[in-house]
């Protein structure tokens, strides 16, 4: 049996794409003990040669999205190989691992019997090995493997936008603002006179207006956008392409003379209106002036050909020598070329004036990230890109540390132009030498594209495959979905088949390329789910698509909330718990919304108080709680300590106590104001002084209380790398994150309904799903802030573009502005995004539609009226009617005013035990199989980074490149010279480590090489807590009877000592025990206050 260089699989919901992954990656193990590649052999003789079969798994990628997702897959492998590895001779063996035999067998020419009784003894050796080597089990997100190729190419990246040594910055909002504030310094000092000159621009032209203009805030949010975007290169571009000046003269100079051609048509219009021609008052008023022509004309109401159509009365055909000249003038001056090259001019033109600014926007990136070490996340796909530079042999790759042979892809349609850019020549280079690999995905699942994520790199793919164009590549469709029910399985395959029928915003036989691929995405083969044999005619599944029309003339027609609190007591009625229930809504609003109406019956309903909790990522915001509200105006009149402040403080707590006892007296605000205050002055942590500040609010609501914990959650996190942080650093980085910031709710696996948007639904399943707003507009993605997009003239993409009256250059567009962009010669790229828009938004509908395991609910709205596709709800009754009984399985009935189509039973079906799928793994379980693992050296700052935090992460980095006593003082040096810590703590640390050193037990924990196991950062890896715990430094020694022994080392950076947090110890404790677990007889745990001349605590 042949395997295909590259397989293909195209996994629809449901259908097990982990249970494959797990499988294609342990046959890639065994493929290589018993088949290696010639490539390998070298490698095999070797472990030969130790005694130990040879798997190659460090030479094995397996590539996920989200730290989640690495986690799990991870541990399936895992499990698998523990679980066949405790397989007893002559046991039958089942799941995973037969399949793998089954497979296995004819590649490797050894019978299932063989395999049988050979895989058990193989997989004991490929658990140690993968433990024992933990750091090269390499399954990894996408982001942290190209972080690792970059740093690797130091010697490149040197002489980039960047210097060699860097940290990478997440916060890329706090990095932007920061760029910006420099930007203003140097325009203040005259040195970006004519930057100046256009921001002044830009707010005068703003004044008097009802909202104003923020040019540095506008700029700030365009650069926040692209940079997360593919465009940054298209932004240095702008560096280099574009004189503004220039381009601004040459599109004035088209939109001048186009607007003298409409003066002439708003004086014929101003003729017309002289006449008696009541009934053309719509058209004529088309006509006064040139928004009204432009609106006319977008409109397709005003055209050349529709003006010819203008015909008068019967009564007033005594005006038609007058009248018909004027008309077809107007006919005659609506030229469509000029036209569309007008309307083009104008959107070019609105945002010309940001190109200047966002020019400098770049220059001041790229030098904050120089002038601070850093390199921002988004760009690490960037700069990579920039050194392969289109090179088919990826020198750079070989520097990774281990040459990787396989690649396994998960979610493959989530990944972007840059990435699949930049990992192509990877995979290239493994087929190039008959290596396998694996990308899974599925395009109608693809529902991140405001991530910049592009599955046209998944379909291109699988249309290669499929035409037969890369014969060295297979495409799988795994058939059957093991998720849903029988009755949902026929539905959503009914539902979706076909279902793609994009209309062009001008013509409805518009086709392309993109109309071709997004068609065969949902071509009913590609669609087709089949049902699990078990499930096969049980009749199992409920659906139910019901219509709400507006109740406002009908009150006896229930609303949204009314009939979802129907269902929800239905449901408990027929013995569903509320962990079963997941209510999706397209937008957050929506979301709070429904936890609005949860609470509400909640405190209504004292018999069902239980069944109304939920649990929800995105419900909640803290900024709703009257306690976090007065919280935040406390910590505001601390920080900048104004008296308008204070007086709104007053207020703010006389409401509380009012609110709280409407019987207390003004001095209980009063006191409770000075109690406030005394307490401010009493030397407290931010997060000390906020829990004593809840103390004396005295006993809070109900309602309040997860406010206030998620608060003081979110208190706790930004306090938690230093004791030291002022109440202004507080103050400042709430003003930033508070109106973000949502209630934490807790783990979805408690038993609560599940209030999700539909992009937090993915990848997950419940028993029950209710889509309760299922009428999203399909055109209008409602984006907080405006889709700008950077575009070329020419451009490659949109040969069209190119025009004589717009000088080629680099631009910037509004996509939101699809009115006007549709009717101007920059259409090609209007109408490619509405198409995109309208396959994102069917993806949605199917995301939500197979999270259902047992019943589907969708509350949708009736068409609308204009008898366009503008809404989910037009496809989604459109599709209804096509399926009509969809063949008996589906009735409709009316329903209180509703239009209902349901599933044919006699009743509703009641909740069924769910029955485990998972495999046991004998009497073995994952509890004990801990590992020390490198961690890499590249350290993250998250958006909580601020100078002192620096400073802990800089000297954690240098300690985790300390091997023996000797490393430490250059190092320390280097970070001295550099002016990145000051003298005095150079001074302290320098000092405090040599008085350590004196003492031969501290000393042996920085032995020279050889003598010990060093890992610094190491990871121990403990499967039944599911959590990588990271001590900063482990030491291990083998003593002369083999028996080994431990220390572990964790750094502080406070000062004091003598008063150690329990919670440091307790983290100590873990650490040794985990190390305990994984073979090591004796261990010993430590932590050392760095910055203390007696900082080193035995704890155990």
């Amino acid at each position: 049996m042949d395997r295909k260089t590259l397989t293909v699989y195209s996994a629809s919901a449901g259908s097990g794409k982990t249970y494959n992954l797990v499988k294609e990656f342990l046959l890639l193990l065994f493929l290589n003990h018993y088949a290696p590649h010639s490539d390998l052999g070298e490698r095999n003789l070797r472990s030969e040669l130790r005694g130990e079969p040879y798997f190659g798994f460090q030479g094995i990628l397996g590539v996920t999205f989200t730290k989640k997702a690495t986690l799990e897959l991870k541990q399936r492998i895992l499990r698998e190989l523990i679980r066949l590895s405790e397989v007893k001779t002559g046991t039958a063996i089942t799941g995973i691992s037969k399949d793998v035999i089954q497979e296995l067998s004819g590649l490797v020419g050894k019978t299932v019997r063989e395999l049988s009784d050979d895989l058990p003894r193989l997989s004991k050796h490929a658990v140690k090995q993968i433990l024992e080597d933990y750091s090269h089990f390499n399954v990894r997100t996408i982001d942290s493997f190209f972080q690792e190729v970059l740093r690797s190419l130091r010697h490149e990246i040197t002489g980039q936008s960047v210097s060699g040594s860097y940290q990478i910055e997440l916060n890329v909002e706090e990095a932007v603002n920061l760029a910006i504030d420099n930007l203003k310094l140097e325009m203040d000092a005259d040195t970006y006179g004519e930057i100046s000159k256009v921001v002044l621009t830009l707010q005068n032209s703003s004044i008097g207006k009802e909202k104003q203009v923020d040019p540095f805030k506008e700029i700030a949010d365009i650069a926040k956008h692209l940079i997360n975007g593919d465009e940054w290169e298209q932004m240095r571009d702008l560096l280099k392409v574009n004189s503004v000046p220039e381009i601004q003269r040459q599109i004035d100079q088209v939109i001048h003379d186009t607007e003298k051609e409409f003066e002439k048509i708003v004086a014929i219009g101003q003729q017309l209106q002289g006449y008696d021609l009541s009934r053309w008052k719509t058209k004529i008023n088309m006509l006064l002036s040139t928004e009204d022509i432009v609106s006319g004309f977008v409109d397709g109401k005003l055209t050349s050909e529709e003006v010819n159509t203008w015909e008068l009365t019967k009564k007033q055909s005594n005006l038609a020598d007058s009248v018909y000249p004027l008309t077809s003038q107007v006919s005659k001056l609506l030229d469509e070329d000029k036209m569309r090259t007008y309307i083009s001019a104008c959107l070019l033109s609105d945002y010309l004036p940001y190109l200047s600014v966002l020019t400098e926007m770049v220059r001041a990136v790229e030098e904050y990230e120089h002038q601070n070490h850093l390199l921002l996340i988004p760009r690490v796909n960037q700069l990579l890109d920039q050194i392969i530079d289109g090179d088919d042999t990826p020198f750079v790759y070989d520097r990774v540390g281990v040459r990787l042979h396989h690649f396994v892809i998960d979610e493959f349609q989530d990944t972007s132009r840059l990435q699949w850019s930049n990992f192509r020549p990877l995979i290239d280079e493994a087929r190039s030498s008959g290596h396998e690999n694996f990308v899974v995905g599925d395009a109608k699942q693809s529902i991140y594209a405001f991530r910049g994520t592009d599955s046209s790199n998944f379909i291109n793919l699988v249309d290669k495959s499929k035409t037969g164009s890369d014969n060295t590549s297979e495409v799988i469709n795994l058939p059957n979905n093991w998720r849903s029910d029988e009755r949902i399985i026929s539905f959503n395959n009914e539902f979706f088949a076909d279902i793609y029928n994009y209309n062009g915003y001008y013509t409805e036989d518009y086709d392309t390329e993109l109309t071709r691929l997004h068609k065969m995405v949902y071509e009913r083969d590609n669609v087709k789910q089949e049902v699990p044999d078990q499930k096969k005619g049980t009749g199992s599944g409920y659906i139910e698509i019901s219509v709400l029309p507006d109740n406002k003339n009908d009150e006896s027609i229930p609303d949204v909330k009314t009939y979802l609190h129907d269902h929800l007591v239905n449901l408990f009625e027929r013995g569903y718990k509320p962990g079963d229930i997941a209510i999706l809504s397209r937008k957050n609003n929506q979301c709070e919304k429904v936890a609005t109406w949860l609470t509400e019956w909640a405190a209504k309903e004292e018999d069902r108080v239980g069944q109304y909790a939920f649990v929800s990522k995105s419900a909640l915001s803290l900024t709703s709680s009257i306690v976090v509200r007065l919280l935040r105006t406390l910590i505001r009149a601390l920080s900048t300590a104004s008296p308008q402040s204070r007086k709104l403080l007053r207020l703010m707590i006389q409401s509380y106590v009012q609110s709280s006892n409407p019987k207390s007296c003004t001095n209980s605000a009063d006191r409770l104001y000075d109690s406030l205050m005394e307490l401010s002055t009493a030397g407290l942590s931010v997060y000390e002084f906020l829990l004593r500040a809840i103390d004396l609010l005295g006993e809070l609501p109900v309602e309040e209380k997860l406010y206030v914990n998620s608060f003081i959650d979110l208190a706790y996190t930004y306090s938690r790398r230093s004791p030291d942080l002022s109440i202004r650093q507080f103050d400042d980085w709430l003003e930033q994150y508070i109106d973000k910031a949502k209630v934490d709710m807790g783990s979805g696996e408690l038993d609560r309904i599940n209030v999700l948007t539909i992009h937090q639904s993915k990848g997950l399943e419940f028993p029950v799903v209710i889509l309760s707003f299922a009428d999203w507009d399909i055109y209008s993605p409602d984006r907080s802030k405006r889709d700008l997009r950077l575009i070329r003239i020419p451009d490659k993409d949109y040969p069209d573009l190119s025009s004589d009256d717009v000088k080629p250059g680099i631009y910037l567009i509004n996509m939101e502005d699809g009115k006007r962009g549709l009717a101007s010669s920059l259409s090609p790229i209007y109408e490619a995004e509405r198409e995109a828009l309208y396959m994102e938004m069917l993806n949605l509908l199917y995301v939500a539609f197979t999270r259902a395991k047992s019943e589907l609910y969708v509350f949708t709205k009736p068409k609308s009226k204009t008898g366009t596709t503008t809404r989910i709800n037009d496809i989604i009754l459109d599709r209804m009617a096509v399926l009509d009984n969809l063949k008996g399985d589906l009735i409709k009935e009316e329903e209180q005013g509703i239009s209902v189509w349901r599933s044919n039973v006699e009743r509703k079906p009641q909740r069924q035990k769910e029955k485990s799928t998972s495999a046991s793994c004998g009497q073995v379980t994952l509890d004990s199989l801990v590992s020390i693992v490198d961690l890499e050296d590249l350290k993250v700052r998250d958006e909580y980074a601020d100078e002192k935090t620096d400073f802990g992460i800089l000297i954690h980095r240098l300690m985790a490149s300390v091997y023996s006593k000797e490393d430490v003082k250059p190092l320390l040096d280097k970070l001295h010279q550099s002016g990145r810590i000051i003298s005095e703590d150079y001074q302290t640390l320098l000092q405090n480590f040599a008085a350590a050193m004196e003492d031969p037990a501290y000393a042996s924990w920085f032995p020279s090489r050889g003598e010990a196991v060093v890992r610094t950062e190491a990871t121990l890896f403990d499967l039944k807590s599911n959590q990588e715990q990271r001590p900063d430094r482990v030491v291990i020694r083998t003593g002369g009877e083999g028996k080994r022994y431990g220390v572990i080392i964790d750094y502080k950076l406070g000062e004091d000592p003598s008063s150690i947090p329990d919670a440091y110890c307790r983290q100590v404790r873990r650490y040794v025990e985990q190390l305990r677990k994984s073979g090591v007889e004796s261990v010993t745990g430590y932590l050392w206050y760095l910055r203390s001349p007696n900082g080193i605590i035995k704890v155990c």
